[in-house]
């Protein structure tokens, strides 16, 4: 009994220390930390980019890139369209020039993203829809 009541106050020394604060939250850290193979997913997402950039061949009908978030967490993609049939349209042309595949459809495709969604859209200088793409990011073990 005394060898117990020894080591319960051994323990309770250890755990009142500052050195084990610091140990309790590096073993936190490592447990919420994923290695994610992102170098396999970003040219994933810019393929797209610029598979979409060469939708149509008319220099007004654009697709723009101008803010891209990432972390373990999320993703967003700040895009400005000139046309929302680069978002929604499909086209199963007998040509691969002319063929394409909807953005929205693009990217439900990726294996590394879930839940997709595009809040608002707005019409910015006359020309352009301007919308943000969120989407969760799906970890390794899930």
């Amino acid at each position: 009994m005394l060898e117990l009541q020894e080591k319960q106050q051994q323990l309770s020394e250890y755990e009142s220390a500052d050195e084990y604060d610091k140990f309790l939250a590096v073993k936190d850290l490592e447990d919420r930390t994923v290695d994610m193979p992102w170098f396999q997913h970003i040219p994933k997402i810019l393929q797209i980019f610029q598979d979409l950039r060469n939708v149509d061949s008319d220099p007004d009908n654009q697709i723009v890139l101008s803010d891209f978030n990432i972390s373990l967490e999320k993703i967003s993609l700040r895009w400005s369209v000139s046309s929302l049939k680069a978002l929604y349209f499909n086209s199963d042309s007998g040509s691969d020039s002319k063929a394409f595949k909807a953005l929205l459809d693009r990217f439900e495709e990726l294996d590394f993203i879930k839940d997709m969604r595009i809040k608002t859209y707005e019409k910015v200088g006359g020309k352009f829809f301007e919308f943000v793409l969120n989407a969760n990011v799906v970890l390794q073990d899930e």
